[in-house]
């Protein structure tokens, strides 16, 4: 398992849909209002493509060696 490293002001809070109202007055409270919002996704997209290609490839793989049995 591979970890992400990301902060609070990078990510901020506009992408959490689960925040209510009253969160986000906390977390500004205790941080402040952070540079940018964003999503792990957005920010690590590159990344993702580059499993999505990978898995691509593997599912592909996998259908050559089921067609050739």
């Amino acid at each position: 398992m591979k970890s992400l490293p990301f902060t609070y002001d990078r990510l901020g809070y506009n992408q959490l849909p689960l925040l209510t109202k009253a969160d986000t007055k906390w977390l500004v409270s205790l941080w402040g209002e952070p540079a940018s919002h964003s999503t792990l996704n957005k920010v690590y997209r590159d990344l993702w493509n580059s499993y999505e290609v990978a898995e691509k490839q593997r599912q592909l793989q996998e259908r050559i060696k089921l067609w050739s049995s």
